[in-house]
């Protein structure tokens, strides 16, 4: 089920459009704030292992 806004805070996600929350471009925010994203995609194993496994289902399909 999709998270539903609580009242009064339905217009407070156009911070980042509006320019009250600054974040480079790519940036995580969260509740108006930057934030690091989840711990994953800065895992150099499971980087390597997601190149891995796309180089063995390309392969599939390159001769």
């Amino acid at each position: 089920m999709p998270a539903v806004p609580q009242l009064g805070r339905q217009g407070g996600d156009l911070d980042l459009v509006l320019g009250t929350t600054e974040a480079r471009t790519g940036s995580y925010v969260d509740r108006g704030r930057v934030a690091r994203s989840c711990q994953e995609p800065y895992d150099p194993q499971r980087e390597k292992e997601l190149c891995d496994a796309a180089e063995r289902f390309i392969a599939a399909f390159v001769g």
